[in-house]
């Protein structure tokens, strides 16, 4: 079964390893801050143009806040 790619998952992502590896003192790098809407389909998905944190409108996505404090 391949990941499906959604806020959801990305948000899941975040929480459980960037921010596991930022508490580590890893120092961590975001690929697409922003959506990039303008990208041609590269493939049978759209998901090449969603990956940023943030919208092209520059809406966050979801929190991006790190709990240490466990």
């Amino acid at each position: 079964e391949s990941a499906q790619p959604s806020v959801d998952n990305a948000e899941q992502f975040w929480k459980q390893a960037v921010c596991a590896m930022r508490g580590w003192g890893v120092n961590t790098y975001v690929f697409e801050a922003f959506d990039e809407s303008w990208k041609p389909d590269t493939s049978d998905s759209s998901a090449e143009r969603y990956w940023g944190v943030w919208t092209d409108q520059r809406s966050q996505k979801y929190d991006l806040d790190c709990d240490f404090s466990s």
